[in-house]
């Protein structure tokens, strides 16, 4: 009798721990089926606009891969790539990326041919403590990010972002428009080697940028 009461705490949060697992699981679920798809056909565009500076032998480090949909697509043509992110929200187990603190990588100095940040650095409360780690551990960086020409667009890119990515109270809009994304490749001491910035549903723009530690220029 002296017991039950603790017994029966515990049995309570037992019971709650697997409950928030079954929804979890519901959830991952229900996003794998009704949502992934959707962002599997964005990755596809998005690797038809880089594919021109992947090369087969290139292994490829995807910093904050969210669901998994660029890991799998990059995967279905040969590419040999890997994932960290600070937590792990992908669809399949097969798709999990490594974790990490989202300061330091667990990666010594230019050991990937390729670091991809894809519509990531406006998620980041800190992006250039997230640039500066790409390019310390990859000799190239690709960069895909949601731009803005004016102060109207700017404010519509943040809540489709907030919209889409449900992240309503703790998204940090960390966007820059395409002249601030150069200067902060410049005071990185990155070499910009290409750039084009595409249309998307005719109201937005995204940009992909192509660059490497200046040191590296004269082997590219």
């Amino acid at each position: 009798m002296f017991f039950e009461p603790e017994m029966a705490d515990r049995s309570t949060a037992e019971t709650g721990v697997l409950e928030h697992h079954r929804l979890l699981r519901l959830a991952r679920y229900i996003t794998r089926v009704f949502i992934f798809p959707f962002w599997l056909l964005d990755a596809q565009k998005k690797y038809a606009w880089i594919a021109a500076h992947l090369r087969p032998e290139d292994e490829i480090l995807e910093l904050g891969s969210g669901m998994g949909s660029v890991i799998q697509i990059l995967r279905d043509r040969g590419h040999r790539v890997a994932a960290f992110d600070v937590r792990d929200t992908s669809v399949r187990d097969d798709l999990s990326p490594a974790l990490y603190d989202g300061m330091r990588l667990p990666i010594r100095d230019r050991d990937c041919d390729i670091c991809l940040l894809s519509t990531v650095l406006h998620h980041c409360a800190n992006p250039d403590q997230v640039l500066a780690e790409a390019l310390r551990t990859a000799k190239k960086v690709i960069i895909i990010e949601d731009v803005y020409d004016t102060p109207w667009q700017r404010r519509l890119t943040h809540w489709l972002d907030s919209l889409l990515n449900w992240e309503f109270h703790t998204h940090p809009h960390s966007n820059r428009s395409d002249a601030e994304w150069k200067a902060s490749f410049n005071r990185h001491g990155a070499a910009l080697i290409d750039t084009h910035i595409y249309k998307v549903a005719l109201l937005f723009r995204q940009a992909v940028y192509v660059i490497i530690p200046r040191s590296n220029g004269d082997n590219v």
